[in-house]
């Protein structure tokens, strides 16, 4: 039982910080160079996890998982989930798992869906999580 005094501790999962993390050896890092496309911000480099992916999909899942299995975590918001610009280079992955009949804009709209159901799916009952 949690000391009534003690401070709530909430988790803020990022994807754009999904990947420094696991440079630092904080998250399991990604092996797959095809799981991150970099774009620029302010001509900053800026790599973003491919959401179209059901791989990296899991990845941000497991790395969810180990946060909580390894941390008193009371909240986990997923911060920033959604895609970076219109012109986010991801039109190989859409050809490749993107269903023809949807336009590109409704199947990004629905990997960010699938990305909220599988994390809530997978921490039902603990009652932590938040978007």
């Amino acid at each position: 039982m949690q000391d009534e005094n003690a401070p709530e501790i909430d988790a803020y999962i990022n994807r754009r910080l999904e990947q420094a993390l696991s440079e630092k050896g904080l998250i399991r890092e990604t092996e797959d160079p095809d799981f991150v496309i970099q774009t620029y911000y302010t001509y900053q480099p800026n790599p973003n996890f491919n959401p179209g992916l059901k791989e990296v999909r899991q990845l941000i899942c497991d790395n969810i998982a180990d946060l909580v299995s390894r941390y008193d975590i009371d909240g986990i918001h997923l911060d920033d989930y959604f895609y970076p610009s219109a012109d986010f280079d991801d039109e190989d992955t859409y050809k490749a798992f993107g269903d023809p009949s949807v336009s590109i804009g409704d199947w990004r709209r629905e990997n960010v869906n699938t990305q909220f159901f599988i994390v809530l799916r997978s921490l039902e009952g603990t009652g932590i999580f938040q978007v």
